[in-house]
């Protein structure tokens, strides 16, 4: 099965960026344009049902215990970035 979709010819959705088999690209436009939205910030395609709530816990702002405003979807890295500045074992920039 997954040969025979490997061989399918296929549309890029200009709307959620993947690319779709031709003999489903009609009726997945129609479905995808009405459902389906393009977050402005990360770029990703997410229901717009659900784009409210990925705003909020994505892309919100959050403080850093040592006072840096980022991206709460950010701030697991920064730390870990930042206890290994702490320990001495190197990392890139906050």
């Amino acid at each position: 099965m997954a040969e025979f979709l490997d061989d399918q010819e296929t549309r890029l959705c200009d709307n959620c960026k993947k690319e779709i088999p031709v003999f489903n690209f009609t009726i997945h436009e129609i479905h995808c344009q009405r459902n389906i939205g393009m977050c402005p910030i990360c770029k990703e395609p997410f229901p717009k049902s659900d784009m409210e709530t990925h705003m909020a816990a994505e892309h919100c702002q959050v403080t850093c215990k040592c006072n840096k405003k980022l991206e709460k979807r950010l701030l697991k890295k920064h730390e870990v970035l930042k206890t290994e500045l702490e320990a001495g074992r190197g990392g890139s920039s906050l």
